[in-house]
């Protein structure tokens, strides 16, 4: 991968946007690239930035954050929050898909209040492949994402998904949802 490429497509990106990273493990100094790349964009374009964490990568994508921006101030002026899965997607214990699209809409309207262009976001969704009807809740989020906020809201994001936990056929119909890929 050409990593000063990808940097550059990342500047393109624009509020609206609905991307899908389809991602293994493999590769993961590649993928912490490729999303600091992201969130790197978006910090210098003004954008309000949500990086959500399944954990394990939090030290190596702090340590890459720091390469292309002032990661300190960007935090604590609010600028980038970084939240583990429970604080962003399941604060009250379970993955509720619209109680997840109530809050990008909060969040992106109090972005625009607070002086940004826009809001982004960035976030792990396999796990919910833990609940019994998981990958429901996945494609429900999914659709909703597309009907109430890419279009209305200035938000773009990238939904990552990682590529081992899911069959095929989850694959197909989640890359529906999405109009940009990236592998």
């Amino acid at each position: 991968m050409d990593l000063n490429n990808f940097q550059e497509q990342m500047n393109h990106i624009e509020p609206g946007d609905h991307l899908i990273f389809l991602y293994d493990d493999k590769n993961f100094n590649e993928n912490m690239d490729i999303l600091s790349s992201y969130i790197s964009s978006r910090i210098h374009k003004n954008e309000k930035c949500f990086y959500i964490c399944n954990g394990s990568e939090i030290d190596l994508i702090l340590k890459r954050f720091q390469l292309s921006i002032d990661l300190v101030n960007s935090i604590n002026c609010g600028q980038l929050s970084i939240l583990n899965k429970e604080e962003a997607y399941s604060k009250e214990g379970t993955f509720v898909p619209k109680k997840m699209i109530a809050l990008l809409k909060t969040l992106s309207q109090d972005a625009i209040k607070e002086g940004y262009s826009a809001f982004s976001i960035t976030g792990e969704i396999s796990w919910v492949l833990e609940y019994e009807d998981g990958f429901e809740r996945i494609m429900e989020y999914e659709y909703l994402l597309n009907k109430e906020i890419f279009g209305i809201y200035p938000v773009s994001a990238i939904c990552r998904y990682n590529i081992n936990k899911f069959s095929s056929k989850m694959i197909k119909n989640i890359i529906e949802v999405h109009p940009i890929v990236i592998s």
